[in-house]
Parts: C-alpha cells; structure tokens; sequence
C-alpha cells in the first residue's frame, strides 16, 4: 500500500509519547509485517540508532494480544537486514487463548518450578520477564504490578489499534 511505501511519522510525536530518537530530528519510518496492520519494528533511515533491547507490545483485548503471539509464531519476526530471527518473547495476563499457553508467564513459571531450584514464584517471574526482550500484553496488564516492580524500562512501546 501507499502507506506503507511512503510512511509519515512525527518526531515531536514520538518524543511526546516518551519514544526518545537519539534527541536528533531524523526521519523515521515503521517497518510493518505484511498482513494486517501489526508494526513490528521502530526504524531510523540512518544507521547510528541500534535496535530496541526490550519492547512492550500491547492490545485492547485477551483475543487482540492472542492474535500478535500467534503471528510472532507463525509469521516470525525479521531483523533489519530481513533475516528471520527468534528473540525471547512472553505473553503475560490471565485468560490467554490454549495454543498459545506454551509462551504465557504463567506456563514457563510452572515449567522452571518443576526443575525444583527453590524460588520463589515471583522471583521466577521477574527472572523470565528479564530474559525476554519482548513482552506481550493486554492494555491493563501493562499498568500491572508485575511490569511496574520489573525495574526496567521499555525502549520500545507498541500498541495496537491505538487510536
């Protein structure tokens, strides 16, 4: 589409909604998967500003945020130069859809509680939350105390169907 060939992205905008450019004006664009609507990646044209080390990806809704993990897993995700690649991801928050339990916090909290190692649950929690670069969840969940006491912040925010 047009858009995607020639994408328009405020600066000023960016910088109001907390995403930082390398406090230089430079043109941006968003590299976007190509079936629906889902923006996968923030890109400068210029070479000197590094990919996101973590991202937030955020959705309305259970089904909405369902709907992006199972097209990170069946699409897959592509660097900067096209490849395919495999980055550490979670799906956090009740009520996730079956296929895809494998990838919810919930699921690999009880895999590492059955190696018997002693921890605690919540220091599980956090110990996967850090190991993933990419988090994924429903717009209340992101305000949740699990990402709020993970003491880390998100390079990158993405949310869906933003308004």
């Amino acid at each position: 589409s047009e858009w995607l060939d020639n994408p328009i992205v405020d600066n000023d905008l960016l910088e109001l909604k907390g995403i930082k450019v390398n406090n230089k004006k430079e043109e941006t664009f968003l590299n976007c998967l190509e079936t629906d609507n889902f923006i996968t990646l923030l890109k400068s044209s210029t070479e000197d500003i590094a990919p996101p080390e973590r991202v937030l990806v955020c959705a309305p809704s259970n089904v909405a945020i369902d709907e992006i993990v199972r097209k990170i897993i069946s699409i897959g995700l592509f660097n900067y130069d096209g490849q395919k690649y495999a980055p550490n991801f979670v799906r956090i928050g009740p009520n996730y859809h079956p296929s895809i339990e494998e990838y919810s916090l919930d699921y690999l909290v009880t895999q590492k509680l059955q190696s018997n190692d002693g921890k605690e649950i919540e220091k599980l929690k956090q110990e996967i939350l850090m190991n993933c670069k990419i988090i994924c969840s429903t717009l209340s969940m992101a305000g949740s105390n699990i990402l709020l006491n993970l003491n880390q912040k998100f390079d990158t925010v993405i949310i869906d169907e933003a308004g």
